[in-house]
């Protein structure tokens, strides 16, 4: 779909009453192809593998600590990967409960096809533990509620992460997938100060984050508008941005990797690491000036223009 098009129809889609407005987004994604990575999830099964082989650097037993996701989105394919892959105390929130039995059940059913599997964890798919898990899952009776029951996955939404009705020092990885660049900077900080709260001493907080234009199509993007690069947005000054995207379906900060980093620094982060991926396409449209760059992004470089997505690893300081 034309990107432009696509806005437009988010944006006349939000201006509805609340309950209306996220009944009909989910009949525009449901008979529109939206839902199609989520029922075909291998990517975010592949990013779980990731993401633990990531934990696995500073918690090489992980199967004792607890695991909070900010943001669980319309599936749970995140952490059903990685209770798979050996965790056993997860619980994923989301500001509101946009989790879709059908879709999240859809996802769950493709683990029953070997291939895909293999796919998905690699050299992992031989586990044995793995594949026990896979079978408790996919021959249960099909329902979120059992899923939740066999894997001990606990969902709250809505659920506002910069104020968790949780202990201090109560969890050992704070993490998300595409999630924080949907989200306003100021709140990201207040965020990152919570997460400070329930952190314990050796907590872990990862956070993949994909910092290009979600209207494009490309790897990370499936349904997108092929005509437009992964820095498109970047063309717009703030006012006009957040009248084309500004709605609660796409709203997107477009604060560029770099920005990541220092904001999480200065709110007393330790970066871990920090693993960039560039896009060829944006540095050249960018180095031959084929694309127009708003004020507002003159300064930086041109890579960091064309980082289109972010691990972030980083520790609290004591």
């Amino acid at each position: 779909m034309y990107w432009k098009h696509k806005a437009f129809l988010q944006n006349v889609v939000a201006s509805l009453p609340m309950g209306l407005s996220d009944f009909v987004y989910h009949l525009v994604m449901k008979y529109g192809g939206g839902y199609v990575p989520y029922m075909n999830p291998v990517t975010d099964y592949q990013r779980s593998l990731q993401f633990v082989e990531y934990i696995e650097k500073y918690h090489p037993d992980f199967s004792g600590k607890t695991f909070f996701e900010l943001g669980t989105g319309r599936s749970i394919s995140m952490p059903i990967g990685i209770w798979l892959l050996g965790a056993n105390k997860i619980i994923t929130s989301d500001l509101n409960r946009f989790l879709r039995e059908e879709v999240a059940l859809a996802a769950i059913d493709r683990l029953k096809n070997e291939e895909f599997v293999q796919k998905a964890f690699g050299a992992r798919a031989s586990d044995l533990d793995l594949k026990k898990r896979i079978v408790s899952i996919t021959e249960c009776e099909r329902s979120l509620s059992e899923i939740f029951r066999i894997t001990g996955i606990q969902y709250i939404a809505p659920c506002d992460a910069t104020q968790l009705a949780m202990e201090d020092d109560s969890i050992d990885i704070h993490y998300s997938t595409s999630v924080l660049e949907h989200v306003p900077e100021d709140v990201i900080a207040s965020m990152c100060l919570e997460a400070r709260r329930v952190l314990t001493k050796d907590g872990i907080f990862i956070h993949y984050v994909n910092v290009s234009d979600h209207y494009t199509n490309h790897p990370s993007e499936p349904c997108g508008d092929s005509s437009i690069s992964t820095i498109n947005f970047l063309q717009f000054c703030e006012l006009e941005w957040l009248r084309i995207s500004g709605n609660k379906f796409n709203f997107h900060n477009r604060l560029r990797t770099i920005e990541y980093k220092r904001l999480f620094e200065s709110k007393g982060l330790k970066t871990l690491a920090f693993n960039e991926t560039f896009d060829e396409r944006a540095m050249d449209l960018i180095k031959n000036k084929k694309i127009h760059i708003d004020r507002q992004f003159q300064n930086f470089s041109t890579e960091e223009l064309s980082a289109f997505d972010l691990w972030y690893i980083g520790k609290f300081g004591s």
